[in-house]
Parts: structure tokens; sequence; C-alpha cells
């Protein structure tokens, strides 16, 4: 079974990046990954457990065939991530979105780091005991195995389907990341996906950041943003509700209120119809 969450449909850009993680995902299936990592570590921790019994030398020669189990995983994943972007390509995808993926999670990293003030680990993998190899080299990797594709004129990314069929899902994916509590890796995605130009999903993903945030200057930003995205016709009718709450908040009572009865009025089947019609001055 393959699990997707929504952290990944946030990131990945267009379909031919959520396709390359999936085709790897599906090449560990196919190859058997799984089992094979179960008879490696079968075997290797029988013999573990006896040389563990022969004092410090023993005990080394017990670690070292633990080891070998993390590196024979890390040389499945590197082989997962070959086959993936052959994968990728026959299916019609540009092979270049690959590396793409890997660059932004590090450069995410970094922004997560810069926030809370401490070192990034976009180059922590665990060492000796990592089961994927350092994602610097998944990035040199997957862009030499795309680079050795004869470049095509029919290679698609399908980012416009992307979005239009994640559309209605959006503010689900922005309220998991949210609660996520990394401002800094938040701020940073949010900026990445908006390269193109602010949207206004993405303008109601910034009024959710700092909303959630909370300082009093964040909140007045966040009316901003969710102002923003509101008065487009294909904003997520969340906008309303975030603005109405952030209004509200700053002591815009009036705003506020008319804002959540925009909201109410857009969405008369809300989960959280009753809480906002409070909030709103009336009942619902």
């Amino acid at each position: 079974m393959m699990q997707v969450w929504s952290g990944l449909f946030l990131r990945t850009r267009n379909e031919a990046q959520l396709a390359a993680v999936l085709a790897h995902e599906y090449v560990h299936y196919q190859n058997r990954h799984s089992l094979m990592i179960f008879r490696e570590a079968r075997r290797r921790a029988a013999g573990a457990s006896f040389m563990a019994m022969f004092g410090l030398i023993g005990l080394l020669l017990a670690i070292g065939q633990i080891s070998a189990i993390f590196q024979f995983s890390r040389e499945q994943e590197a082989d997962a991530d070959a086959e993936s972007v052959g994968m990728l390509t026959r299916a019609g995808y540009d092979p270049n979105e690959v590396p793409k993926i890997w660059e932004q999670f590090r450069a995410e990293a970094d922004a997560t780091a810069v926030a809370r003030g401490t070192k990034s680990r976009k180059d922590k993998n665990g060492g000796l005991f990592a089961s994927h190899p350092p994602t610097a080299e998944r990035v040199a990797a997957l862009t030499a195995e795309a680079k050795k594709i004869p470049v095509s004129a029919t290679w698609q990314t399908g980012e416009t389907q992307y979005r239009a069929s994640l559309a209605a899902f959006w503010p689900s994916f922005i309220d998991d990341q949210v609660k996520l509590n990394d401002f800094g890796g938040t701020e940073f995605l949010i900026d990445y996906l908006a390269r193109t130009g602010w949207t206004p999903a993405l303008n109601y993903a910034r009024g959710e950041l700092y909303r959630a945030r909370g300082r009093p200057e964040d909140l007045k930003a966040a009316a901003g943003f969710y102002h923003d995205a509101a008065v487009a016709p294909e904003a997520p009718v969340e906008a309303w509700r975030g603005l109405g709450l952030s209004l509200l908040r700053t002591g815009d009572q009036p705003g506020g209120q008319a804002a959540l009865k925009t909201y109410l009025e857009r969405k008369p089947d809300a989960s959280d119809k009753s809480m906002i019609a409070m909030l709103a001055g009336g009942t619902q």
C-alpha cells in the first residue's frame, strides 16, 4: 500500500514531480526491495548477535554487520531513484523535474533553520546508519540521470492540470502545513510556489500562516493577504473566513462580521457554521 500525504501534494508543483515520487515508490514494490531488506537484515542480524558475544572486537564487528544493512538500503534507494527517471520519461513527463523536488526540500530545510536560529539539517541523513542517501547526493545523481536522456519536444509537466485538480483541496493542505508550526519553512514554501506569480490560493495561504503566528502586525498583514485573495472569483471561499477572523482580532468588529457573513453565504454547509455564525453576530 502506498500512502500520499497532503505535504507531498503541497510541495510538488506539477504532475511530473508527483509522478516522480510515485515512480520511485513503485520501483521499490516492483523490485521487491522491502522483502530483500528483510532477508538481508535477518541474515546479518544473526551474525551480529553471535559476534557481539566476543567482547569489544566482536561488538565492533557486529556494528559493521548492522551498518551493512543500512548501506544495502541506501543502495536500493539510489536504484529506485535511477529507475524512476526512466519510468517518468516513458510516461511522457520531463525528467528534469525530478531533481527539483530535492532541491526544494534542501532550501526549505535552510529556511526552517534560519527562522528557528538553528543549523540546517538538509545534509543530516543519519550517517553510517542512514537508510537513504544524502539529499545533495540524490540531487546530483538525479540531475546526471536526467541528462542522459535525449531531450524531447513532447515532454510535459502537467502543471495546469495539476493545479486545477487540487484546487478544491488547497485549504486543507494549507491547514495541515500551518499546523506544523514551522513559520520559516512554510513561508519559504509559499514564496517558492509563488515564483511565477501570486495567485488567490497563495495569498490565502499567506493569510493563514500569518494569522496562525498571531502577532498584532501579523494579523494586519494577514487581513491584507486574505482581502487580496477574496476579491478574486477563483479564490478559496475560506479566504472570507480568514479575513473575518483576522479583522475581529485587530478590533474591526463590523468589518470582521461582514466578512464572516459573506463566508457563510458562500458556504452554507460549512462544518464550522455554528461557531462562525455566533462570531458574525447572529445565528444561521
